[in-house]
């Protein structure tokens, strides 16, 4: 049991540092995060516990680390998905830009430049790259998968989470 809760305290530590990086490329300076991360730490807190929310499944996987990278490089990929659509526009990424993903390959070329596709095309190969690579030589975890102490952390985890969506949403409520 011991094993999750290091385990739980890592992934918030990884959710941290997605979450500073999702920041950093919407706010698009060091001096915007850091006004951002101690002028609403609330909602900072909230974020982190939100991108926290994916790392759920990893205690019921045995490929602990394909899994952590896998929503890594996703969270960071809507991070910089929305850093770029913030440049363009007022409004940040959302669901509804993936449900128009066809009509936003036609307008590619309006919002990037050739070198920036194929830098992204790049990352994106690269991305798919390491994927396979941590797939094949990420070690399995030799435990099993002890299904009532794995329940427990992560109804724990998301316990949490739930918990302080409504402690920030009675705060921004009491803002007003």
């Amino acid at each position: 049991m011991k094993r999750l809760w290091t385990l739980l305290g890592r992934l918030v530590l990884i959710s941290m540092a997605v979450n500073l990086a999702v920041e950093l490329f919407s706010r698009k300076s060091l001096s915007g995060l850091g006004g951002y991360v101690f002028g609403s730490p609330l909602v900072f807190l909230l974020n982190v516990l939100l991108t926290l929310i994916p790392f759920l499944f990893v205690f019921f996987i045995k490929r602990k680390i394909f899994y952590i990278v896998l929503v890594v490089l996703v969270e960071i990929a809507m991070g910089i998905a929305n850093g770029v659509l913030l440049m363009f526009r007022t409004t940040p990424f959302t669901a509804a830009d993936l449900r128009l993903l066809k009509y936003g390959a036609t307008l590619l070329t309006t919002y990037l430049s050739w070198p920036q596709i194929i830098m992204g095309a790049a990352a994106l190969g690269a991305a798919v790259l390491v994927c396979v690579l941590l797939w094949k030589k990420a070690p399995v975890d030799p435990c099993p998968v002890n299904l009532t102490e794995s329940v427990c952390v992560a109804f724990w985890q998301y316990r949490t989470g739930l918990s302080g969506l409504w402690i920030c949403l009675l705060f921004w409520q009491l803002s007003f």
